[in-house]
């Protein structure tokens, strides 16, 4: 494993890791979408009835290379500005990418029953086997995504057709989420809090017409509502059970992970105790920057940690080319 202390470059403003968080949703939104045909909607059927959905965008005037599939963060939607960025970025140089909504997300999440969990790497795995076209398929996971990426690689069979991974800000470690909630920013608590209460709450109403738990927390939340709706008995065994930090060693697929120390989302402290972890895993290759913020790395001309991974991608394309 090459595990770097990467060095990232950015202007001075932008060496806070709140600013680069925010900033990185609020950038201007100067995508050019000329490299793109019209979006393809593609329907996945799972073993429960539930439906995922999933965004096609194939590149214009370049020959496709190899497919890409992307994975949204906490949001769960594949319609983000931030995840169209990166398509933007990725068919301009031969990627089709496919941008799948997390279960029970995005406009038609009334096609699930259930909501997604930090562990259900099976949906990735199944919109991967039903979307890829070219003999070559990469994944990339950003923020919760990137950690249920991450429990695809360690737990599952790998298919030959998935030439390698990368994350941006994964969390690794759930256990520690009743400590973790009252150290962050009571800003971004309350907004991801916020954020899964109103995915929930339109999923519930759909679904059933009990009243919703009385939540405080994140930590309420995990215990009242994700824990018995995906059968463990508690917010604990529900951590214990789908965080990846266990499982890091079982990682066999080419991996690139991206983290910032500044990172107001993430603890960096979950990096540094697991990093003899990863450092023993020759599979793994880690940058951790001292700035960046959470899934922000806002460089001086354009977007640092996704031009890392293009990178990482069309390295491991020319090995199998």
């Amino acid at each position: 494993m090459l595990r770097q202390q990467q060095e990232f470059e950015t202007s001075t403003w932008l060496t806070n890791g709140h600013i680069q968080t925010l900033a990185s949703q609020l950038w201007p939104k100067n995508l050019k979408y000329m490299f793109w045909n019209p979006c393809q909607r593609h329907y996945v059927d799972t073993a429960t009835n539930d439906v995922l959905v999933v965004d096609t965008y194939t590149p214009k005037h370049v020959d496709v290379k190899a497919d890409l599939l992307i994975v949204p963060g906490t949001d769960g939607f594949a319609g983000s500005y931030y995840i169209l960025r990166m398509v933007d970025r990725f068919c301009q140089s031969g990627f089709r990418v496919h941008c799948m909504n997390l279960r029970g997300c995005g406009r038609e999440y009334f096609l699930c029953k259930k909501l997604y969990h930090i562990g259900l790497w099976q949906d990735i795995l199944l919109v991967a086997n039903n979307v890829r076209i070219a003999d070559n398929l990469f994944i990339l996971g950003l923020s919760l995504g990137g950690h249920i990426l991450l429990n695809l690689a360690a737990r599952a069979d790998i298919p030959d057709f998935i030439k390698g991974i990368a994350t941006i800000s994964a969390p690794l470690d759930f256990t520690t989420t009743p400590k973790w909630q009252y150290n962050v920013s009571q800003f971004y608590h309350w907004y991801f809090l916020r954020l899964l209460m109103r995915i929930y709450g339109r999923l519930h109403r759909h679904v059933s017409t009990e009243p919703i738990a009385k939540i405080n927390d994140l930590e309420d939340f995990n215990h009242k509502i994700m824990a018995p709706m995906h059968g463990y008995q508690s917010s604990l065994e529900y951590y214990r059970e789908n965080s990846v930090c266990f499982q890091i060693d079982k990682i066999k697929t080419d991996t690139l992970m991206i983290f910032a120390k500044d990172d107001p989302v993430i603890p960096a402290n979950q990096y540094q105790k697991f990093s003899p972890d990863i450092h023993k895993n020759s599979n793994i290759k880690l940058l951790l920057c001292d700035y960046g913020g959470h899934v922000g790395f806002i460089g001086e001309e354009d977007f640092w940690a996704e031009d890392h991974v293009h990178r990482f991608f069309h390295s491991l394309l020319k090995k199998v080319s």
